[in-house]
C-alpha cells in the first residue's frame, strides 16, 4: 500500500488496485517539486537533490546543473527555506570561462556559498581559455569572485588549481597560507610565483604539475600521497624524485610522471635509498627503480610515457624491477606493466620474485615486438608447468595494437593453465580479462580458434560454468567486439 501525506490529507492506493484518473490527478497534486520541498523531511530532500545532480561536482556557472535545478525543484523558494547545507557543501567547480558568459556570476557564486553553512566543501578553479588573462583587480568581476571564495577558505577541504593566473592566486589564497581543513591539493599550473601551503595541518594528498616546483612550499613530512606530473623533465630525474621521498617519510603512495613526457635516457644512479612506508609506486623512471629499496611495497605500476622513443619503449623496465624486488624483499600483491618489453627469462625472473601476487595486469598501447610475444608465451607455459604465482586471483591483459603476433600466447598451454587452476582448491584464480584489438575481428577469431584444440574451447565453457569470471574480447577501431 502506498500513502502520501500533504496538508493534513492522505492519499491511499492498494497495490492491487488500478488507479483511476481522479487518483492520478490527486497523486500528481502531491508530487510537484514545491509540495515535496514543503512536506518531505530535509534528509530525504537532500538525497533526492543529490541524485538529480550529475555527479559529486556542482558546476556553479552551469545554469542547468546549479541554479536552474534549484529553480526547477524549489519553484517559489521552498528549498531555500529548508536550508540544508548538505545540498551545497560538495565540490564546487568554479569555471572562469563559463563565468564570463553569465549575467551576474558574483551573485550566483555568493548564493551557492551562502548555502554551504559552516560545512567543508571542495573547490575546483579552472580557466579553460589559454592565453586569456584574468584581471587581477580586486574590484573587477573576477577579483570579486576570488574574494568570495577566499572568505570561505577556512571551509576548503579540497583545492584544485587548473591553469589559473598568478593574479587570481594572489587574491584567492590567504596571505597567511592557513587552510586548516584542507586535505587534498591538486596544482596544475603553467607558471607560478611563490605559494605556501605549509600551514595546512590536515593536508595529506598532493598532485603536482608545475614547471617551478621549488616555488611551492608544502608540508612534505605529513603527506601520505604525492603525485608528480612532469615536474622534473631532466636527466637527473631520479635525484629529483629522491629529494621528495627523503623529506616525505610518511608517504604511502608515490606517483611520478605517468603518461607524461620527460627524459628517459641514461641517468646517474644515486646511492640506494630506503623508504619504510611506501606501499604503492607508479613510475616510468627506470633510474628511480634502480635506487630504491621499499620493504613494504604492495603495488607497483611501471608505465611508459607518451614520448618514450619507439620502438624501445621501456626496454630496461624488467631489469630495473628485478633490482627493486631483490633489494626490497617485499610482499607485492599487484603488478602493472604498461608497454614494457617482456624478455622471456626476465619476466619469469620477475614473477618468481612475487609469489604472493594476486593481481597481474599487462597492458600495451604500442606495437608488441617479437621478444615480448615470446615473453607472454613463456608466462603461460611456466604457469602451467610450475607453481608460478600460486596466489594469483586476477589476470588482465590488454593489447590496443592490431598485432596478430600478440595472439600467439593465447594457446593450449594458456587454456590448460586456466583449467588446472580453476579445478584446484590450491589456487584462488577468480577472474581473467583479456582485451585484444584486431584490425579484422573475423580473421583474428579464426587464428585463435585455429591455435586451440577443440577440447580447449570446451574447457572454456566448463570454466565459465564453474564460476570463473573469464572475459576474452576482441575489438576493432570501429568499436565492434566479439566475445570468445
Amino acid at each position: 500500500m502506498s500513502e502520501c501525506l500533504a496538508d493534513d490529507q492522505s492519499f491511499t492506493l492498494s497495490a492491487q488496485e488500478s488507479p483511476t484518473e481522479e487518483d492520478v490527478a490527486e497523486w500528481e497534486s502531491f508530487t510537484t517539486p514545491q509540495t515535496l520541498a514543503r512536506h518531505l523531511p530535509s534528509e530525504m530532500l537532500q538525497e533526492i537533490f543529490l541524485c538529480l545532480l550529475s555527479d559529486d561536482v556542482l558546476d556553479v556557472f552551469n545554469i542547468e546543473d546549479g541554479q536552474g535545478l534549484l529553480d526547477a525543484f524549489a519553484g517559489a523558494g521552498e528549498l531555500r527555506q529548508v536550508g540544508v547545507p548538505g545540498f551545497w557543501a560538495r565540490t564546487l567547480l568554479v569555471n572562469l570561462g563559463k563565468a564570463r558568459l553569465c549575467r551576474n556570476p558574483t551573485e550566483m557564486l555568493r548564493d551557492v556559498l551562502s548555502r554551504t553553512g559552516a560545512l567543508d566543501f571542495g573547490i575546483i578553479l579552472r580557466d579553460p581559455i589559454p592565453g586569456d588573462p584574468i584581471p587581477g583587480d580586486d574590484s573587477g568581476p573576477f577579483g570579486r569572485l576570488m574574494t568570495l571564495l577566499a572568505k570561505r577558505s577556512l571551509q576548503w577541504s579540497t583545492l584544485t588549481l587548473n591553469r589559473v593566473s598568478p593574479d587570481v592566486l594572489r587574491v584567492l589564497l590567504p596571505a597567511s597560507g592557513r587552510l586548516p581543513r584542507l586535505r587534498q591539493l591538486d596544482i596544475r599550473l603553467s607558471s607560478v610565483s611563490d605559494l605556501s601551503f605549509e600551514d595546512c595541518p590536515l593536508l595529506r594528498h598532493v598532485a603536482f604539475e608545475c614547471p617551478e616546483p621549488s616555488n611551492v612550499s608544502l608540508p612534505y613530512s605529513q603527506l601520505t600521497s604525492f603525485s608528480s606530473y612532469n615536474t622534473y623533465a631532466a636527466v637527473d630525474s631520479p635525484i629529483r624524485a629522491l629529494e621528495i621521498l627523503r623529506v616525505s617519510p610518511n608517504l604511502v603512495v608515490f606517483e611520478t610522471d605517468p603518461d607524461q613526457s620527460y627524459y628517459v635516457g641514461s641517468s646517474p644512479i644515486p646511492t640506494s635509498f630506503i623508504h619504510e612506508n611506501l606501499s604503492n609506486l607508479i613510475t616510468c623512471d627506470m633510474g628511480l627503480l634502480q635506487c630504491l629499496t621499499l620493504p613494504n611495497l604492495e603495488s607497483l605500476a611501471v608505465m611508459s610515457t607518451r614520448h618514450t622513443p619507439f620502438p624501445s619503449r621501456l626496454l630496461n623496465a624488467l631489469p630495473a624491477v628485478v633490482h627493486l624486488l631483490e633489494r626490497s624483499n617485499c610482499h607485492l600483491s599487484r603488478l602493472l606493466l604498461h608497454d614494457c618489453q617482456l624478455m622471456p627469462q626476465m619476466i619469469k625472473r620477475v614473477l618468481s620474485l612475487v609469489p604472493g601476487l594476486s593481481e597481474l595486469i599487462i597492458d600495451f598501447s604500442t606495437s608488441v615486438d617479437n621478444m615480448t610475444i615470446m615473453g607472454m608465451a613463456a608466462i603461460s607455459a611456466k604457469m602451467h608447468t610450475v607453481n608460478l604465482l600460486p596466489l594469483l586471483e586476477c589476470f588482465v591483459y590488454r593489447d590496443s595494437t592490431p598485432t596478430v603476433g600478440a595472439l600467439l600466447f593465447f594457446n593450449d598451454d594458456f587454456m590448460a593453465m586456466l583449467l588446472k587452476r580453476s579445478r584446484s582448491d590450491q589456487y584462488g584464480l577468480g577472474s581473467i580479462h583479456i582485451t585484444l584489438l584486431a584490425s579484422d575481428i573475423a580473421v583474428a577469431v579464426e587464428r585463435i580458434k585455429g591455435r586451440l584444440h577443440s577440447s580447449s574451447l570446451e574447457d572454456l565453457t566448463e570454466m565459465r560454468a564453474s564460476g570463473l569470471d573469464i572475459d576474452i574480447t576482441l575489438t576493432n577501431s570501429d568499436d565492434l567486439s566479439y566475445r570468445l
